[in-house]
């Protein structure tokens, strides 16, 4: 399903991923998912940052930084929002990146914190852009005003509960309920990734998820399917590293296995 990679391509030929920073208490976070943007095949990743000089100890050299007051978003291929989205004084200036994206047709992939952005929309910002929504349980609901038990109880109620608050928003969303047996979805298709693993039951797993679908972006027909072969490429990561064993495993090295898994199909 990915459309094969010619012999004289460029870092152009290849998404150019950004991805806001939520907090520096959580930086890890957004950095995991810059990292297996670059893993899944991104050409380029840029974080976007409230202090661009700010440097931590294993920041790696292949990301580029910029501040995130500048929402001119010419030239990213598609906006990571959530990763490390903790503190509410980041949660203004995230809702004006989310904003600058919609009005510019970017699409986005939002994730924890970020999904609160959905209730912000309003008819105004009826926009060509794509929402990639990824909630875990939890996340989800919140979103539903259920515990995360009750999403477990019935996934796919869940699912059907949350593309009924899509509908009456003014850009498509698809959907991505983590956890095991992850369920995509776009109100027309729907894909279940049959399985659990253990081994990706770790803090920053699902950063890695949300990066590897930013990086696989264009290189499938469309985004329901840049979305499912994410997930079918974490988990076939996750299994991979379960194979040595189920638990103990580092979310960085999920990532490190997306492109054995992206090449074994």
């Amino acid at each position: 399903m990915l459309k094969s990679i010619a012999s004289n391509v460029h870092k152009g030929s290849f998404p150019h991923v950004a991805i806001f920073e939520g907090s520096i208490e959580k930086r890890g976070a957004s950095r995991m998912a810059a990292y297996a943007a670059l893993r899944a095949g991104a050409g380029l990743v840029t974080l976007l940052v409230a202090d661009p000089l700010h440097n931590v100890p294993g920041d790696m050299p292949e990301f580029m930084k910029r501040t995130a007051f500048d929402t001119d978003l010419t030239g990213f291929s598609i906006v990571v929002m959530g990763p490390g989205l903790a503190s509410r004084d980041k949660m203004v200036l995230a809702s004006t990146i989310f904003k600058a994206a919609l009005h510019q047709n970017v699409p986005m992939i939002l994730d924890a914190g970020a999904l609160e952005l959905l209730s912000e929309l309003t008819a105004d910002d009826k926009s060509d852009s794509i929402i990639i929504a990824t909630p875990h349980p939890g996340e989800a609901g919140r979103l539903l005003g259920v515990s995360a038990e009750v999403i477990q109880q019935d996934r796919v109620g869940a699912l059907n509960r949350l593309l009924e608050i899509s509908n009456r928003l003014p850009v498509k969303v698809i959907w991505v309920l983590k956890g095991a047996n992850t369920m995509v979805a776009d109100g027309d298709r729907r894909h279940i990734c049959e399985g659990d693993c253990p081994a990706l039951a770790v803090g920053g797993s699902g950063d890695v998820l949300g990066g590897a679908i930013a990086g696989l972006w264009g290189r499938a027909d469309d985004a329901f399917d840049c979305a499912r072969i994410g997930v079918v490429a974490h988990f076939a990561a996750g299994r991979m590293l379960s194979a040595k064993s189920p638990r103990g495993h580092f979310a960085s090295e999920i990532a490190d296995q997306l492109p054995v898994a992206l090449m074994q199909g």
